[in-house]
């Protein structure tokens, strides 16, 4: 289900596409937080730049050579396999401080704790992973510095972040001339300390990767495993990425590097 423009206003005005109207969040979760008694790992999502999670009439529309709201499909994947995802709907997720992502990260800890909250003791406030697209690969790159949060991917947007304190997936497109694979490269090549991995999906443009097969696609196949392994421990989605052969690695709709976390 999707909870629409709920906790507190956040990100940098103007906003490209809302101008001085500061915006809110959505989170797509699992309808029934209690059922089997698991506490639900967070993901915190930043929007590629005057994008939003999903359309949010009347500004952000698609239409008119104009594209807002590319990512709905990818938060329902997400929210499908027990995660609670947090999506700021600022259109410029990488600016501002604290970024609006963490502004949106604190306030639903602070709903975790609340008796009043659906979110009460519902939350796995020690599993907590990042991601986003372009801008927000660059946003997500930044707020791997917070030490709450354990696990990041990005897709086609990335900067070198010293502070990176975990596993880390960098996804990029052979066809992408907005975000070359060459800069996502660099920063895979700089995240020395812990499990990463460079994916770069052959086929894909700069947002082409959210239309390959639905779920199937490599990136948003690939995104869900990720957090899969590295936010609720799960076995059997490990071997995609670890192991002397993982199974990305004889994907041939992607070429793969990985630090050697990842091949022992």
């Amino acid at each position: 289900m999707t909870e629409k423009n709920v906790g507190p206003l956040a990100g940098v005005v103007p906003d490209p596409v809302y101008g001085d109207m500061q915006q809110r969040f959505n989170v797509y979760r699992p309808k029934d937080l209690a059922q089997g008694g698991f506490c639900h790992p967070i993901l915190v999502w930043a929007n590629g730049h005057t994008d939003n999670p999903e359309p949010n009439p009347p500004l952000c529309l698609t239409g008119n050579g104009k594209y807002c709201g590319s990512y709905l499909m990818l938060m329902n994947q997400l929210a499908s396999h027990g995660f609670v995802v947090i999506a700021s709907l600022s259109t410029i997720t990488s600016q501002g401080n604290p970024l609006p992502t963490i502004i949106g990260l604190d306030w639903l800890l602070q709903q975790a704790e609340d008796p009043a909250s659906p979110y009460y003791h519902h939350l796995d406030t020690a599993h907590i992973g990042a991601l986003g697209h372009s801008e927000g690969g660059a946003s997500t790159s930044k707020a791997a510095s917070d030490p709450r949060i354990t696990a990041i991917a990005t897709v086609s947007g990335s900067s070198i972040n010293p502070g990176l304190h975990g596993p880390s997936l960098w996804i990029c497109g052979g066809k992408d001339e907005t975000v070359k694979c060459e800069s996502v490269m660099k920063t895979y090549a700089a995240a020395t300390a812990y499990p990463s991995m460079f994916l770069n999906n052959l086929a894909a443009d700069h947002g082409g990767w959210l239309y390959q097969n639905g779920p199937k696609g490599p990136d948003i196949f690939g995104l869900t495993a990720w957090f899969r392994v590295h936010l609720m421990n799960d076995p059997g989605n490990r071997k995609m990425f670890y192991g002397a052969s993982c199974t990305l690695c004889t994907d041939s709709r992607v070429e793969v590097m990985r630090n050697s976390f990842l091949t022992q």
